[in-house]
């Protein structure tokens, strides 16, 4: 009986996989094929909706159905992501959308459904993402946050570090080559309100020319305020319209924060812990720079830092490099 079976259910698979090519999926369904992979829309550089037609037949509670992805053709349960669970119309049709992929990259899928010991699958189906592109992603708040860090060439990429002020990197930073000083924390020469720490001239705010990011990116692109950097820690906390949690984007953990409200998402990768010319690797640990020094101790600057169990904006000795997150109108 086990080779009946088995023999049945590799002529299913045949005939799932060999299909008329001119029958649309919905006729496909309606013909009696268990399951179909349909065409994917909306691709862009980092996601894609996909789209599977199933026959009423398997549309019970007990039924698993779904996609499997993949880098590499004909992806399988076994080689290949599952993608679950998914919407399904009065139609038959079932979707999802799929975040976190890689610019410019070709992924293979497939829709699948599994009943008790059945394992049906339609025809492999492919999809290229976009190019990369920085883009402004409108996550609710009154400014629009970038889709990757300052001159990363992937969302996942973290990019290179600036000292606050700075609008190059380098491959050291240590107060002696800090540009705004004469060699110690207590030699300031720009941006500061302490006379004991060096020249006074009470700007605590980026101007536009010491940006990093609105003098590298142009037009609105600018580094986050205090405050935005405090919104953004907010809704990490604690919101019930975002969902935060630690994913992999191509091998490297970041934050994935998907707000609710519109489906938009951005993915902040881990940096580990910058400390001079190197980073200490740490799984969860990101540092991002605020546009502001702290008032209190100017010879800092206000930052923001995601921990494994824990978020909170803090500070940092500005000669140091960190990450920026650049922002938008």
């Amino acid at each position: 009986m086990k080779r009946v079976l088995v023999f049945l259910f590799a002529f299913i698979f045949l005939f799932s996989s060999c299909r008329d090519s001119t029958l649309s999926p919905e006729e496909e369904i309606k013909s009696g094929t268990p399951v179909v992979t349909a065409e994917c829309t909306d691709v862009t550089m980092d996601s894609a909706w996909l789209f599977g037609f199933v026959h009423s037949d398997y549309l019970v509670s007990e039924a698993k159905i779904g996609f499997i992805l993949s880098s590499t053709p004909n992806p399988s349960l076994d080689h290949g992501e599952r993608l679950s669970p998914v919407e399904i119309d009065k139609n038959n049709k079932f979707s999802i959308r799929v975040r976190n992929l890689l610019p410019s990259t070709t992924y293979y899928y497939r829709a699948y459904v599994i009943l008790g010991s059945s394992y049906l699958v339609g025809e492999s189906r492919m999809f290229t993402t976009d190019p990369f592109e920085l883009r402004a992603i409108d996550l609710g708040f009154g400014i629009k946050w970038s889709n990757a860090n300052l001159g990363a060439t992937s969302p996942s990429d973290c990019g290179p570090r600036f000292a606050w002020g700075e609008t190059r990197t380098k491959s050291e930073w240590t107060w002696e080559n800090y540009k705004w000083c004469n060699g110690s924390s207590t030699t300031l020469t720009k941006y500061n309100n302490d006379p004991s720490k060096g020249i006074v001239d009470n700007k605590e705010v980026l101007e536009a020319s010491d940006d990093a990011a609105h003098v590298l990116l142009g037009e609105k692109w600018r580094t986050p305020t205090y405050e935005e950097l405090l919104e953004l820690f907010s809704v990490i906390k604690s919101n019930s319209a975002y969902q935060c949690k630690y994913i992999f984007v191509n091998n490297q953990r970041g934050l994935d924060i998907y707000y609710t409200g519109n489906g938009n998402s951005i993915f902040l990768p881990t940096t580990g812990i910058p400390y001079m010319s190197d980073v200490i690797s740490k799984p969860y640990y990101s540092y991002y720079l605020s546009s502001s020094i702290n008032s209190e101790r100017p010879e800092k600057a206000n930052i923001m830092l995601l921990g494994p169990d824990s978020a909170y904006i803090g500070t940092m000795n500005r000669s140091n490099g960190l990450w920026i997150r650049p922002v938008t109108e």
